[in-house]
């Protein structure tokens, strides 16, 4: 990954390249795509080179890419699959699911949970009424919500 974020796929040698999926689609849900470009945004100093920016995004599409083949070879062998990943790899219904979509695989027989902040100010009725409006910028982030209660 490192070495696909300073120098893109084209820097990996034939070797490298070899480990890593033949089928890397680039992303394509335009709201991933944006949650990425801001993620690396905060977390830069300054104004965000565009190759960087793109390096950055590009090793994020193989890593999701690599997840997302190990998935559906899991599948193949007919094995049910439970996948924890960062919330970074599946926001928009996208990411690694958007990869496994791709190849074809769950169809729509999963579903991707998103929990929410447990340290979120808004009360459980707040947090019902931005969900459930149809101008949430959250409702298109998962499939179901779960509410972690306060510890």
């Amino acid at each position: 990954m490192r070495k696909v974020t300073k120098g893109g796929l084209a820097s990996l040698t034939p070797e490298e390249r070899s480990l890593l999926p033949a089928q890397i689609n680039p992303i394509e849900n335009a709201s991933y795509l944006a949650y990425l470009k801001k993620a690396i945004a905060d977390h830069w100093p300054g104004p965000v080179d565009p190759v960087r920016e793109a390096r950055y995004i590009e090793a994020q599409t193989v890593w999701n890419e690599t997840m997302a083949e190990t998935l559906v070879n899991i599948r193949a062998q007919g094995q049910q699959v439970f996948v924890i990943a960062g919330m970074g790899h599946m926001f928009y219904k996208a990411g690694i699911l958007e990869s496994v979509e791709k190849r074809g695989c769950f169809g729509q027989s999963y579903v991707q949970p998103y929990p929410l902040d447990p340290e979120d100010s808004r009360t459980l009725e707040e947090m019902f009424a931005d969900l459930t409006s149809p101008g949430s910028q959250e409702i298109g982030l998962a499939h179901y919500f779960w509410i972690i209660p306060p510890i």
